[in-house]
């Protein structure tokens, strides 16, 4: 977001993301409880499930899965049942490295129905138990934001803080989330001072927001593609149909949302986003660069906020803060001039709480990578030999 402008600190906090009626681990899971894995690609049960669920993620819908199998991941669920009702699952993506052997990847998950939090440590055992008969190189666990207490089980199970060195790499470690509790004239009045400014400056200048549909993704892969560039980094995901087939996936849902900022007939910038359950998440934009006096990306991603508050959404996740910027923020350092990142004066002025999920953490199970772990593993990892092997391996997995 290159019109972000510095100004005075808004108050940012960081938070602990946990609900304080919904701390999903706490509890036993109950005796009834029966666990069934799936390997039903779409799941309408399992989604409808996820829908009723606070603060579920898109990563775990079968839509998301579906679009993940046609770029070469297996997708598996774990679903849990009480009698008749089922009450949580776990989405589970494999993928083989060449030669190397299978990792297992869980984005968010598990996912329970409060009162259920017993659950959550049972399905995550299921897991580990597949990952040990089928021997799978290591299985990455990526938390739901409020899953402190299963992180800790893990820990004591064996796993351990996942190496940037291996794959998947660049997940999300702190975010910052909105919300969409207080009226929405409170929701701009805990904003930045310059964040208002730029906003009203947008209106004033010609700039509109407008739904897009499916009909606008190729000129918002482009826009996205433009300020990659501007950036010098690659697009992510890589693939150019990527959000054609989320749309295809989860469109007939809602479950996806495209919003446009136009200026008269020019299409200025483009926000890609999810709306699950009580949230909705700002996961991607682009920006052609155009109109930076005028402030384009302020106003969309206020519009994006004022549509989830018109909807009934209880918070908006803006996806992701860089986290060593989020860690200066958390201690009461916010000048601009010590940011890493670009971006992160742009988010937090939209006045939300930091938050920080659990730490994504990994365990081996192949005997022969547990072995070589114990000895010396670590900095076989860090070696940079090991790296350049395994991002040829997970770039070939990850463009097909």
């Amino acid at each position: 977001m290159g019109d972000a402008v510095a100004g005075k600190s808004h108050g940012n906090r960081a938070v602990d993301a946990r609900p304080a009626a919904d701390r999903r681990t706490a509890g036993i899971a109950p005796s009834d409880v029966s666990f069934q894995v799936s390997y039903q690609l779409r799941d309408r049960v399992w989604d409808d499930l996820l829908a009723s669920i606070p603060g579920s993620h898109f990563e775990q819908t079968s839509g998301w899965g579906a679009v993940k199998a046609s770029y070469g991941w297996q997708v598996f669920r774990i679903l849990a049942s009480a009698g008749e009702r089922l009450v949580g699952g776990v989405q589970v993506l494999v993928r083989r490295l060449g030669r190397l052997g299978r990792i297992g990847y869980v984005a968010r998950g598990p996912m329970v129905l409060p009162g259920y939090g017993g659950v959550e440590k049972s399905l995550a055992a299921e897991i580990s138990r597949i990952a040990h008969k089928e021997s799978w190189l290591y299985c990455v666990f990526d938390y739901p934001y409020e899953s402190y207490a299963l992180a800790a089980d893990m820990a004591a199970d064996g796993y351990f803080p996942h190496p940037a060195a291996i794959p998947p790499s660049g997940l999300l470690s702190a975010t910052s989330i909105v919300d969409l509790g207080p009226c929405i004239e409170d929701v701009l009045a805990r904003m930045s001072r310059n964040a208002r400014r730029n906003i009203q400056r947008a209106a004033a200048g010609g700039m509109s927001v407008v739904e897009g549909g499916p009909e606008d993704l190729p000129r918002f892969r482009d826009l996205m593609a433009a300020t990659c560039v501007r950036r010098q980094s690659a697009p992510t995901p890589p693939q150019r149909d990527y959000f054609q087939r989320l749309w295809s996936e989860l469109g007939d849902r809602g479950w996806v949302r495209l919003f446009v900022v136009k200026s008269g007939s020019e299409v200025v910038s483009a926000l890609f986003a999810f709306t699950i359950s009580d949230t909705v998440r700002l996961w991607k934009s682009g920006w052609s660069g155009a109109h930076a006096d005028k402030h384009p990306n302020h106003l969309m991603f206020w519009e994006s906020i004022r549509w989830a508050k018109a909807r009934g959404f209880s918070k908006v996740d803006l996806v992701w803060i860089d986290t060593e910027d989020a860690k200066r923020v958390a201690r009461g350092e916010s000048a601009r001039e010590g940011f890493r990142d670009g971006t992160t004066y742009f988010k937090l002025g939209f006045g939300g709480a930091l938050c920080f999920p659990p730490p994504v953490q990994s365990r081996f199970f192949h005997p022969l990578c547990r072995a070589a772990f114990r000895v010396g593993g670590a900095r076989v990892l860090a070696s940079s030999s090991f790296q350049r092997m395994l991002s040829r391996y997970w770039s070939q997995a990850t463009r097909q």
